[in-house]
C-alpha cells in the first residue's frame, strides 16, 4: 500500500542520523513514483534528521507541492535556500509556492534568481 512502512528505516533515523540520506532518497524516489504519502513520510523524516541538507528539503517542498500545502513548501525551499545560497533548484520551487500563494511579483523575483545560479534552466536544460 502507497505510504505503507515496510520497513523500520523512519524510526532508525530518528536513532541514528546518519540514515537520513536513505529516508531522503528514498523519499525523492517515492516522490517520482508517485507515492506522496510515503514520500512526505520519508522526507520529513530526514529534514528533522538533516534540516540543512537541501536536496532534501526541495524535495519535501516539491512533495508539500504536490499535496497542496504550498505554504508549507515555501518554507521547505526557504530552508534549501538558505543552507545552499547556490541551489538553484530551491529558487524555481520558491517560484512556484509564492506563484501558488498569489504573490507572483515575488514569483518572478525568485525565478530571476534561479536563472542567474544557472542558465541552462532558461533553456529548459535539467540542473
Amino acid at each position: 500500500m502507497p505510504g505503507e512502512r515496510r520497513d523500520g528505516l523512519g524510526e532508525d533515523v530518528a536513532l541514528d542520523g546518519g540514515l537520513a540520506w536513505a529516508a531522503a532518497w528514498r523519499g525523492e524516489l517515492r516522490l517520482r513514483g508517485g507515492d506522496a504519502a510515503g514520500a512526505l513520510a520519508d522526507l520529513s523524516a530526514a529534514a528533522k534528521a538533516l534540516p540543512a541538507y537541501a536536496d532534501g528539503r526541495v524535495w519535501l517542498g516539491q512533495a508539500r507541492l504536490e499535496a497542496g500545502d504550498a505554504k508549507a513548501a515555501l518554507k521547505d525551499f526557504d530552508a534549501a535556500a538558505k543552507a545552499a545560497p547556490k541551489h538553484a533548484l530551491a529558487q524555481v520551487g520558491r517560484a512556484v509556492a509564492l506563484e501558488s500563494l498569489g504573490k507572483a511579483k515575488d514569483a518572478a523575483k525568485a525565478l530571476e534568481k534561479a536563472y542567474s545560479l544557472d542558465p541552462r534552466l532558461r533553456s529548459g536544460a535539467p540542473a
